[in-house]
């Protein structure tokens, strides 16, 4: 063969194990997902807090898994054993830190989708339909939300401060 043809066929190749490995990763992965969706303060009041990411339990993952099933896109890849494969996976080296992550990015989607309903929320419409002991408390908690984004707020600039003077 011509070397740029053999070249060329050799990034086709490439190409298509990349996306091969991509989407199987992806479906490997997708059980998790749960574990990582960030809820919006749609239908409810913003200045509550949100409720926290479900926590996570190897135990009861693996129950769940092993009664719903890895998926059709995995169950016909993978001949073997795919439930020691995740048993595997959660024992591994690797997976607390990428858990971790992921966790720490979901966490801080979820209090960005907060934060912008929070400032965006009609606060008159809000409290119109309240009873007087229900404003007091929603004054409550959008007075801490306020003291939150003042620390906040000082917390940055102390640290671009620091940053400008290293």
């Amino acid at each position: 063969m011509l070397p740029r043809v053999e070249e060329s066929m050799s990034v086709v190749n490439n190409e298509i194990l990349r996306r091969h490995f991509l989407e199987l990763t992806t479906n490997f992965l997708a059980p998790f997902g749960p574990y990582f969706r960030a809820t919006t303060p749609e239908g409810s009041i913003p200045f509550i807090d949100p409720h926290p990411l479900p926590p996570f339990d190897a135990d009861e993952f693996l129950a769940n898994l092993s009664a719903r099933g890895v998926g059709k896109f995995l169950s016909k890849r993978m001949k073997s054993n795919w439930l020691d494969l995740y048993k595997r996976f959660l024992k591994g080296p690797n997976f607390m830190p990428w858990f971790q992550r992921r966790l720490t990015i979901a966490e801080q989607e979820q209090n960005r989708l907060w934060r912008q309903a929070r400032m965006t929320a009609n606060i008159n419409l809000l409290i119109s339909k309240m009873p007087e002991l229900e404003i007091v408390d929603y004054f409550n908690a959008i007075e801490r939300h306020l003291y939150g984004e003042i620390q906040l707020q000082k917390q940055h600039v102390l640290a671009f401060k620091h940053t400008w003077y290293i």
